[in-house]
């Protein structure tokens, strides 16, 4: 994954990427819609459209939520924290995929 971080614009590669297969997007062009916009275009958090995380069992995601709901944070921290982990190490290895296609 090296030669992701090595290129100055792999944040913008990315982000043209997931536009690509957003339908909500002025960039898609019928490619598979696989993304959408959780919090509107614009606020940079995504999510893959068809993803059900009860689908996978993973004991690192399970470890992280558990040192998430021992930290002394509010309820509302937490939950946000945990949302945006779940389905984090699908996502990426999504991207990777479609960045070695393209």
């Amino acid at each position: 994954m090296s030669y992701i971080f090595s290129n100055p614009n792999w944040k913008d590669n990315v982000r043209a990427t997931i536009q690509r297969h957003c339908i909500q997007t002025k960039s898609y062009r019928g490619s598979e819609d696989l993304f959408r916009s959780v919090y509107g275009l614009g606020e940079g958090y995504w999510k893959l459209k068809n993803f059900d995380s009860s689908e996978y069992d993973n004991p690192i995601i399970d470890r992280q939520l558990k040192m998430i709901a021992n930290l002394d944070i509010s309820n509302t921290e937490k939950e946000m924290i945990i949302k945006s982990r779940i389905g984090q190490g699908i996502f990426r290895d999504r991207i990777i995929q479609n960045m070695s296609i393209v």
